[in-house]
């Protein structure tokens, strides 16, 4: 490179223009030029009005998925013999009179209230019609219960993908949550899927799901030693 020429991204801030000439640099090369800091400048706002428009299309996902969703999703209380409350889950129709929750949300339990977002209960589901331990996973049989439900998506999400969990955590109906798919793990023989999705204790058994209202999986437990690990059953 000859020396009377600058080299092609060096830049020598106006305060240090004396010592360019002293380097041998023409003083009029001060860097960045006018041209750089105006891309520079066009190329931020391109950036921020980019993610601006993916924040707006996320939120108008979640108005959608949560006007659709939340008429499928159910808050489960169930019951011992004596009648006393003795847990509380999340769970969704999935068509047929069936329900779907986690296994432990009913173990134990002598029957289970199915109650919608509003708080009105819908029906009892007396028993089970398909219970898998291992997995963590229990469909209900809710007589009289809602047809309609929510689709099953065809493969596990790639990591990555935007995800909505429905439930009632801490007893709180028909809350939304959202986050990506961190990782999927295998667990005791068990394939979850971890996600930045905030769950706690009344989430388990609410769906997880992607971005066409599919369900990707079911809220399951959440690792309180690390606060971005939340887990859920891969459906």
């Amino acid at each position: 490179m000859s020396r009377g020429a600058p080299p092609l991204l060096s830049w020598q801030p106006p305060w240090n223009q004396a010592s360019s000439e002293l380097m041998g640099y023409p003083a009029r090369c001060t860097y960045p030029s006018e041209h750089i800091m105006h891309n520079l400048a066009s190329m931020l706002g391109y950036l921020l009005v980019a993610a601006l428009s993916c924040m707006n299309a996320l939120a108008d996902t979640g108005q959608e998925l949560a006007r659709q969703t939340l008429p499928h999703v159910i808050t489960i209380r169930m019951f011992n013999a004596q009648a006393q409350e003795t847990g509380l889950g999340s769970g969704f129709w999935l068509g047929g009179g069936e329900v779907v929750t986690n296994a432990h949300v009913v173990a134990g339990g002598a029957w289970a209230e199915i109650h919608s977002l509003e708080g009105q209960l819908i029906g009892t589901a007396p028993y089970a019609i398909l219970l898998d331990s291992p997995n963590d996973l229990v469909v209900l049989a809710v007589p009289n219960g809602r047809m309609g439900g929510l689709g099953l998506a065809d493969g596990d999400p790639s990591v990555g993908t935007a995800v909505w969990a429905f439930g009632a955590p801490l007893g709180l109906d028909g809350t939304v949550s959202s986050g990506i798919i961190s990782a999927t793990r295998d667990i005791d023989g068990r394939r979850l899927l971890q996600m930045t999705v905030p769950i706690s204790s009344g989430s388990s058994g609410g769906p997880v799901v992607d971005a066409v209202g599919n369900v990707v999986g079911v809220a399951g437990w959440h690792d309180a030693r690390r606060s971005e690990s939340q887990f859920c059953d891969s459906r």
